[in-house]
């Protein structure tokens, strides 16, 4: 469990880091408007990820299978963003995937390096 809890909070401070980066990323190349669109985004894909880690955490104690309650809240978020003339549905949407950029970012390098170090071992 200690590394569950690692990965979490690791998952949790990257997209943090990534949302914050991107955020000003946004603001900089369009407009603040739009920058906080992305960052409404994000604030719900963290959300989404703890929730995500909340399940995980019970699977094996509680819950014998994953629930899909999460998805209520892309939905509800993407529903909202269509229905508000001030929400940006695309702005919103990329801020929701921003956990899947800190995957990757987290995922590719171990990934990589694990591939290298079986070569080398091979070889």
């Amino acid at each position: 469990m200690k590394e569950f809890y690692q990965l979490r909070n690791n998952l949790l401070i990257g997209t943090i880091l990534i949302a914050v980066v991107s955020f000003i990323l946004v603001w900089w190349f369009y407009s603040f408007n739009t920058s906080l669109n992305y960052l409404l985004g994000a604030c719900f894909s963290l959300v989404y990820v703890n929730m995500l880690a909340r399940e995980v955490e019970r699977v094996g104690t509680f819950k014998k299978r994953i629930g899909m309650t999460r998805l209520a809240i892309f939905m509800g978020l993407i529903i909202v963003a269509t229905q508000r003339q001030q929400l940006q549905v695309i702005p919103i949407f990329l801020g929701f995937m921003t956990y899947k950029a800190c995957i990757l970012f987290y995922i590719l390098p171990s990934s990589l390096l694990g591939n290298l170090n079986k070569s080398d071992k091979n070889g």
